[in-house]
């Protein structure tokens, strides 16, 4: 019966010889609530609510039972017998919140569903801690209850609440987009008295929310002088995120406004996807009023929106030599966005022309080869061998012809490489050509054009970087041939190491060691080749590579490169020789940091007591306890938990490293014995709101309860706490 089901409905699924289950969870947490409301068992999903499995089947359960007060009653322990207390994350009362906001109906006692809310406000004010004032926030908007939305709308122009508790709001109302609180968050961005940050949150949430009855006051806004400019600025910004294409007219006006960031604006424009004002924006193109630079933005918001029919309008403003050369030249590379085909012929044909600006001619050479129109590719060709136009054009358009796939001009591009009369950047583009063009095919005809010693450095440069890109890896051995030739260029031999690193041919890693271990060899050379033997990732040449890590004669660049390039090799045996080198003070700190990072990639827990030791080191630069700390993150040794806990009270270690280490330990800590020395430090520790974080993360992975007791012999300046399992 179980196997027709599972085949017939879709409901169940066969997870294991013999063994069903449900297709989704959320269909068992659905029957789950189904049968607690039947069967009224309320007491044991009260019992089961801090389990995270049992949360959404108690959210169920509230929607599917007729009246949800008694639920609501129990949560805040209203109820006489056995009556709850809530913990110190108010679980039991935001709880409650989603609980209210899923009841349907309504709860038919409106005292009880008031008193929710009264206490989530009262909780929103008065906590100090940002991970409860977003859930109670969030808890807040999802009620959905127009007074609860006011509540909340007036809470973000309260002066005496902090403005990170506002911030927290904005972005609870954001998340929910209830369109009906936008008139009053409008209302509130022309009232000058607010926090500017505040006023920028609620941008972002208009933005979110998309009400079309905002954008007119909005658009308003952005033409009101007398707003901040950034604030303008801003609301420029969150047009980007809206769909109301009604705005677009407005937001072309504002192009011409020198002190508006027209990019965001070009930006919205994009976004919107309103092709109606395509016509005005090209108007605007050719006006000499209007700044360059905000006609470049127009051109490529253009190209973007991919409006075809205005193709010729376009190509006919490149030969006006009235309009600004930026501004054609961002027209033309507008041109290859939009696809259009049928305009090639016109552009190769300006391309020709000798008495429009080379700079222009090089940006319509670009938007030929976005186009990617094969049937030109003659016409570039012939023109690429043009020695009376200007050697920029010819490059851009070898450029051009990189993109357009056709094998047949190979000959006359290896031809045209070897090619004295033509300028050396040009033939470097037409290397790069040749191999996106001919593939691995081309690779011999390449490297027999690597050996020519009388060509230019430049093309042989970028010879080398084509047959790394083309990943051929047996060339990696006349590479490493030429990289030792100390007679060879410097130039085309720093170029090597980069693409020995991308082949990955590990065969040629004890000749790049040997070339690393000469001292003679310029210091920026054998950086490279230190990341080049890293991305080989051969492990026999650490004990080398370790020790020239304390070679004060190698530049920190070059130490650094190693340090890093052990990090990959992923071998655990030099991690205790890493540690010795960490606590070396002579060594300097950005190479320290790097073997702090290489420690935490090797993934050898047995040295994490060593680390947590020096992080006690006040001598310790700031920075490289972070990135200790970080490593002692992803190594994961639960072992090292009590010390960093004990490290959390001390003072005199910098703020910003205690609170990764309390964000380190949410992945480590999972012993309840933690928890009480973290509840002890939490009143007074100055990175209380790390700690409250980390002790919600432990409280639900080990499963305890804490709450806050009666203070000790009545004194009101301490605080206890009580640790209960679930």
């Amino acid at each position: 019966m179980l196997a027709e089901i599972a085949a017939e409905n879709g409901l169940l699924k066969e997870q294991a010889r013999g063994w069903y289950g449900f297709l989704h969870l959320s269909l068992q947490e659905y029957f789950v609530a189904q049968y607690a409301a039947r069967h009224q068992e309320l007491d044991l999903l009260i019992r089961r609510r801090d389990d995270p499995w049992w949360e959404k089947v108690l959210l169920l359960y509230a929607g599917l039972i007729s009246d949800a007060s008694l639920l609501l009653q129990q949560l805040l322990g209203l109820t006489q017998t056995n009556p709850l207390q809530d913990d110190l994350f108010h679980t039991n009362l935001i709880l409650a919140g989603h609980c209210l906001a899923a009841a349907e109906p309504p709860v038919r006692h409106n005292a009880i569903s008031q008193e929710v809310v009264t206490r989530l406000f009262q909780v929103l004010k008065t906590t100090p801690y940002a991970l409860t004032q977003a859930q109670v926030a969030e808890t807040l908007a999802e009620i959905g209850d127009t007074t609860v939305h006011a509540q909340l709308v007036g809470l973000l122009s309260d002066e005496q609440l902090d403005w990170s508790v506002r911030q927290r709001i904005a972005d609870a109302l954001g998340r929910l987009g209830e369109r009906s609180i936008v008139p009053q968050l409008v209302q509130l961005l022309s009232d000058e008295q607010l926090d500017s940050k505040v006023r920028q949150g609620i941008i972002r949430v208009l933005g979110k929310i998309g009400e079309r009855s905002s954008c007119s006051r909005l658009v308003l806004l952005l033409f009101d002088e007398r707003v901040e400019l950034r604030l303008r600025q801003h609301i420029a910004e969150a047009f980007e995120r809206r769909e109301e294409r009604s705005v677009a007219p407005q937001l072309v006006q504002l192009l011409s406004d020198s002190r508006l960031n027209s990019e965001s604006i070009a930006g919205a424009l994009e976004e919107l996807g309103e092709r109606s004002i395509v016509p005005q924006l090209v108007q605007v193109l050719s006006d000499e009023q209007v700044e360059f630079s905000v006609r470049q933005s127009i051109a490529y918001t253009l190209g973007r929106l991919g409006e075809g029919s205005i193709a010729p309008q376009m190509a006919q403003l490149l030969s006006n030599e009235r309009l600004n050369t930026y501004v054609r030249q961002s027209s033309a590379e507008a041109l290859g966005q939009l696809g259009e085909r049928s305009v090639a012929p016109q552009l190769v044909e300006l391309l020709s022309d000798r008495q429009l600006n080379p700079r222009v001619r090089g940006s319509i050479a670009v938007g030929l080869g976005q186009l990617g129109e094969g049937s030109i590719a003659p016409q570039l060709l012939q023109l690429l061998t043009d020695r009376k136009l200007d050697w920029s054009v010819r490059q851009s358009i070898a450029g051009a012809l990189r993109q357009s796939g056709d094998r047949s001009m190979v000959p006359q591009l290896v031809q045209l490489v070897s090619d004295r009369q033509l300028d050396q950047w040009v033939r470097a583009n037409i290397a790069h050509a040749l191999g996106q063009i001919g593939g691995r095919s081309v690779v011999p005809q390449l490297v027999q054009l690597l050996s020519d010693e009388e060509l230019v450095s430049q093309v042989r440069e970028s010879i080398v970087s084509t047959l790394g890109q083309l990943g051929e890896r047996s060339v990696a051995p006349q590479l490493v041939q030429l990289l030792s030739d100390e007679q060879e260029d410097w130039s085309v031999r720093r170029s090597i190491p980069r693409v020995l690193g991308q082949l990955g041919e590990r065969s040629v890693a004890p000749q790049l060691l040997q070339l690393f271990t000469d001292e003679q060899l310029d210091w920026s050379m054998r950086l490279q080749i230190a990341e080049a033997l890293g991305q080989l990732g051969a492990r026999f040449m650490m004990p080398q590579l370790v020790q020239l890590l304390s070679e004060e004669q190698l530049r920190w660049p070059v130490r650094q490169s190693i340090a890093y390039a052990l990090g990959h090799l992923d071998e655990r045996a030099i991690a205790s020789q890493l540690v010795e080198l960490l606590s070396d003070r002579q060594l300097g700190w950005p190479v320290r940091q790097s073997i702090a990072y290489a420690l935490g990639q090797l993934g050898e827990r047995s040295i994490a007591p060593q680390l947590v030791r020096l992080l006690s080191d006040e001598q310790l630069d700031a920075s490289l306890q972070l990135r200790i700390v970080g490593s002692l993150g992803r190594l994961g040794e639960p072992s090292i938990v009590p010390q960093l806990v004990q490290l959390l009270s001390d003072e005199q270690l910098d703020s910003a490293v205690r609170q990764s280490i309390a964000e380190a330990l949410g992945t480590l800590a999972t012993d309840e014995a933690m928890i009480h020395v973290l509840t002890a430090l939490l009143p007074t520790s100055d990175i209380a709101d790390g700690i409250h974080h980390l002790l919600w993360t432990m409280s639900r992975q080990i499963g305890v309860r804490i709450f806050i007791a009666d203070r000790p012999n009545g004194k009101s300046d301490q605080m206890a706490f009580r640790i209960e399992p679930i």
